[in-house]
């Protein structure tokens, strides 16, 4: 009688929910806002965030593995509901079992899990490599944010740069301390940093190839930095097995994401994100904002253009065009490097005594 009652709208609910799990969706219809409008827009821009991670990780436009995709969906929808990035990415792992067409389009449906707990995954490719290293040569940015990471790292011996990327951190930070250990789970980005291992003999830095927010490792280090890498969830428990006197956060302390040509939102925790993320926990920290110049050499206009249609993420990837993108570049007068992008870097640093964590 009750379900009499319920009538035709709980049957449609439930109709719609099995033809959610029948159909395999990827938690996508399920988990949308219900008005038309917001739908739409969520699931393009969804779209356009897929075909980003597809070009910048090397992988096709067009989507594989759709029978993995179905098999992944329900364990997806548990871990997205969870707005754990860390539960999603696990989510889509059986621990010692491989399945017949985990391929790529598998690998991009971890990509939305990660997205939907707040960060998309990052891939190093070839040319973001090489306009890093140009924008890090010209730069005393890595050596400027050592310099203020250092004193608040004071007693400790030995250091992990976890996330590290090409490692001009953890190589700024060589003076500083014994021993630190460099990890990343980009094997080419670590191929950078042990070329400047070599070239500038820094005995003391030791490279990772490691995921530390999946890894079960338990090697101790004095103090921990997590630059621009994983979130609050994500970092806590590493430096609780990791960690033993100072834990060092750096969070983006800006709204708008710097590359895009329209005003878009960043996306992933800010600084206010986790200051606030760490009061409702009751963790103690000190919060220190910094303003830091990393601007990007262009070594022609084409090269700029390049460089905002692999970082943008404007609506419209097509209207990045040389006109849209020179008025934002400054003219040096160097025949290498002839445009500039200025960029002041806002960061919020955040640190954490162990003590305090445990």
């Amino acid at each position: 009688a009750a379900a009499d009652a319920a009538g035709p709208r709980a049957h449609a609910e439930r109709a719609r929910a099995h033809h959610g799990r029948a159909n395999g969706e990827s938690g996508l219809r399920q988990q949308l806002p219900r008005h038309a409008a917001h739908r739409v827009a969520l699931r393009r821009r969804l779209q356009r965030d897929l075909l980003h991670a597809r070009a910048e990780s090397g992988l096709p436009l067009r989507d594989e593995g759709a029978r993995a995709q179905r098999r992944a969906g329900p364990r997806l929808r548990a871990a997205g509901r969870r707005a754990d990035a860390g539960a999603a990415r696990s989510a889509l792992r059986r621990p010692g079992r491989r399945h017949a067409g985990f391929g790529r389009g598998t690998e991009l449906f971890r990509l939305y899990a990660v997205w939907r707990g707040g960060a998309l995954m990052f891939t190093w490719t070839p040319e973001m490599i090489r306009l890093m290293q140009n924008a890090n040569a010209r730069s005393e940015y890595h050596r400027q944010l050592a310099a203020i990471l250092a004193p608040k790292l004071a007693g400790c011996r030995t250091l992990c740069d976890a996330g590290c990327g090409l490692g001009s951190l953890s190589a700024a930070l060589s003076p500083y301390f014994d021993a630190i250990t460099a990890a990343d789970i980009s094997d080419a980005a670590l191929d950078v940093l042990r070329e400047t291992i070599r070239t500038q003999n820094l005995t003391n830095i030791t490279p990772l190839p490691c995921d530390l927010l999946q890894s079960t490792d338990r090697t101790r280090y004095d103090g921990m930095v997590f630059c621009f890498f994983g979130s609050l969830a994500e970092i806590l428990p590493v430096a609780r097995r990791q960690c033993a006197k100072t834990l060092v956060i750096i969070k983006k302390n800006y709204e708008l994401h710097r590359f895009s040509l329209t005003a878009q939102p960043i996306r992933g925790e800010t600084a206010p994100a986790a200051c606030e993320a760490l009061r409702a926990m009751g963790i103690p920290f000190t919060f220190d904002a910094r303003e830091l110049e990393h601007g990007q050499p262009f070594a022609s206009l084409d090269e700029a253009v390049q460089f905002f249609r692999i970082y943008s993420k404007d609506e419209a990837p097509g209207a990045v065009t040389p006109e849209a993108v020179l008025p934002r570049l400054q003219k040096t007068g160097d025949d290498a490097f002839p445009y500039y992008l200025p960029q002041i870097k806002r960061l919020g640093i955040l640190t954490i005594k162990m003590e305090d964590l445990l």
